[in-house]
């Protein structure tokens, strides 16, 4: 690339990167307590040549925010402090369940691998907000800090990532930032890579990177909310490289792990819980892990305020659990959505009329009882709409997975009903 495209893309990453940071602080609960600006397990000596290098980047004027919510930029902040990993954040900590055990799983060979030469050396782990997937990052770092401490492990967002960068170019110093992250790194954790999409000029360094870690066989893992084929903005040989590792996701808990999830907290926090409260907590339409504490949290508080003992009462009372129960998910409930969305009579989808607008709502009604109905057979699905095919239901259910990749729109479109569902 040449300079003057380079600065295009560069000044463009510049002029969005505050709004960039606003849409990132909305995630900034995941990394409650301990920042992920920048995290570092290494020797001594290694710790001075990484400071040593950050600071040869000078200051600036120049207000770069962080994801840390201050106003220090990210080399100022590496220069002169190391944000420890939580420590708590560990695999013994973290719930196996269903839903993410092949994630959790993948976390622990990759932090176990102290030669990796033969093994998977990247690891992709996506799904949906709150479910884990920081916590796992955390994990990796602290095993492998306890397993060989003299190994540099960085652990940062990828917003601070482009931050970093942008800060390095800017200085005229991008060659000590290369020299950090592709001579002293030996396992490298970026959290929310999505946040790259559409960054071309950070995107381009970070390939480089990554090539680079890569053919040193350095371990790198990523987290996202979408899988790499789904992240909009992003070329072809970047998805390509971060699907060449291994990509795992890690899906919605189920009741049983919600209530082992509810258990563990609990125990954690040294607060009894009834089984009958933790069964309303577990019922609650709710998968995000985070919330799940946050009712343990909720109810301990109010136990100790008011004196009370923690009973089904107290719990929805203050949780609000009549209004949060889980409701279940029913083909009809599903249809109803997709007409009022698309504005379309829900006997009309069912129906053999072949309009685009029906074909197109029919697809995803049958999409999204496939995926929340899971106990239908296609079959069963194909005689709700009117004696459909097993085959006919299958080829609706593709078109529509096929559009979710390629189709933006589209998939503002499928998440707006399935918003209207929870």
């Amino acid at each position: 690339m040449n300079d003057n495209i380079f600065d295009v893309f560069l000044n463009a990453e510049l002029r969005t990167q505050e709004n960039d940071v606003n849409v990132s602080n909305t995630h900034n609960v995941e990394h409650s307590n301990i920042s992920s600006a920048h995290s570092i397990f290494k020797s001594e000596e290694k710790v001075e040549k990484v400071f040593e290098i950050d600071n040869k980047i000078p200051r600036f004027s120049l207000p770069l925010k962080s994801t840390t919510n201050t106003n220090t930029s990210a080399y100022e902040l590496n220069s002169t402090m190391i944000v420890p990993i939580d420590k708590k954040k560990s695999f013994s900590s973290f719930v196996a369940g269903s839903s993410n055990n092949l994630a959790f799983a993948s976390a622990q060979s990759i932090a176990l691998q102290n030669n990796v030469s033969g093994n998977i050396s990247s690891l992709y782990i996506y799904g949906d907000t709150g479910l884990g997937k920081t916590h796992l990052l955390h994990a990796i770092a602290n095993k492998i800090n306890e397993e060989d401490p003299t190994l540099v492990v960085i652990f940062l967002s990828a917003a601070d990532f482009m931050n970093q960068f942008i800060e390095a170019t800017m200085a005229g110093a991008l060659s000590h930032f290369m020299t950090k992250y592709t001579k002293l790194v030996d396992v490298l954790l970026i959290d929310d890579i999505q946040g790259i999409s559409g960054k071309e000029a950070t995107q381009n360094i970070f390939f480089q990177i990554f090539e680079s870690l890569h053919q040193n066989k350095k371990r790198v893992v990523f987290t996202s909310d979408k899988q790499p084929n789904e992240i909009l903005g992003l070329p072809d040989r970047l998805k390509s490289r971060l699907k060449g590792g291994l990509v795992v996701d890690i899906i919605k808990p189920d009741f049983e792990t919600k209530i082992m999830i509810l258990k563990s907290y609990a125990s954690q926090k040294d607060v009894f819980i009834p089984d009958s409260v933790i069964e309303l907590m577990a019922n609650a339409k709710t998968e995000s892990i985070r919330e799940l504490e946050g009712f343990i949290n909720l109810l301990s508080y109010t136990s100790n305020l008011d004196g009370r003992v923690i009973d089904d009462s107290l719990a929805k009372k203050y949780l609000k659990l009549d209004s949060i129960l889980d409701k279940v998910d029913t083909p009809e409930s599903i249809l109803k959505q997709v007409s009022i969305k698309m504005k379309l009579m829900t006997a009309d989808i069912k129906s053999v009329k072949q309009t685009k607008d029906l074909s197109n709502a029919r697809h995803i009604a049958i999409y999204l009882i496939r995926e929340r109905c899971s106990d239908l057979t296609l079959k069963a699905i194909g005689e709700f709409f009117g004696g459909r095919t097993h085959s006919t239901v299958s080829t609706s259910i593709k078109k529509v997975e096929r559009r979710l990749v390629n189709d933006a729109a589209f998939l503002v479109l499928v998440e707006e009903i399935e918003k209207k569902l929870l």
